[in-house]
């Protein structure tokens, strides 16, 4: 990937292009969800075959669960709505074309509600089309977002992405030698997920590593 040197809005780190092999998603996800389904009008739209002269090639929002919740959430967490609202803000800018929502059904265990389809339905009921939402429904940790977000990223050859987050997560995703997040993040997947570079207080320039390509450990979430 691309490196930057000093801060500022000039440098924008890029993912490599690489051919992959196979589907994006490594992991099963809740019977209750079909991939192929939920992405179907994506996977066939321009938004993700043809380039355009957007700053950023897609946006992605981590989802976001109490890990005390005592009761399955049938909607969005405020939180995760606070994300979503700016992630259409941006996407009317023209800032992206696409939106990836990302979130497992984690918190409580054993809720049945996924967090990406949940997130999806909070995009369509404001305006999106499924033609620009991508759904990652098995990332249980914050590491697992990026690292499945990079993953379709490189897939379909996309350079350039833009984490739409919380203000707290995106410090922690884009200072990650003085937060927790590299040392995390090598110790939970053996390696860091890419490049990060603070934009605004709660949006971080994303460039995926090959080596998000490789499988992990957890069996819920490899």
């Amino acid at each position: 990937m691309a490196a930057c040197g000093a801060p500022g809005p000039v440098c924008t780190p890029t993912a490599p292009i690489v051919k992959v092999a196979g589907g994006w998603s490594y992991c099963e996800p809740p019977p209750s969800v079909l991939l192929s389904r939920e992405n179907h009008d994506v996977l066939e739209s321009d938004a993700l075959h043809a380039r355009s002269d957007a700053p950023y090639d897609i946006l992605i929002v981590p989802g976001f669960t109490p890990s005390d919740s005592k009761k399955p959430l049938e909607r969005v967490h405020p939180v995760a709505a606070s994300r979503l609202d700016e992630a259409v803000a941006l996407y009317r800018a023209g800032v992206a074309n696409l939106v990836l929502v990302s979130g497992a059904n984690v918190s409580p265990e054993g809720t049945p509600h996924t967090e990406a389809l949940a997130m999806k339905q909070y995009l369509l009921e404001h305006g999106l089309s499924e033609s620009a939402i991508v759904v990652e429904p098995c990332a249980r940790h914050s590491t697992t977002n990026l690292r499945n977000a990079g993953r379709f990223m490189l897939k379909y050859h996309l350079r350039t992405g833009l984490v739409v987050t919380s203000a707290n997560q995106a410090f922690y995703f884009a200072n990650g030698r003085i937060s927790s997040f590299e040392v995390r993040s090598r110790a939970e997947l053996g390696y860091m997920v890419g490049m990060l570079k603070n934009r605004s207080s709660t949006t971080v320039v994303f460039a995926p590593s090959e080596a998000v390509l490789q499988r992990g450990s957890d069996a819920l979430d490899p």
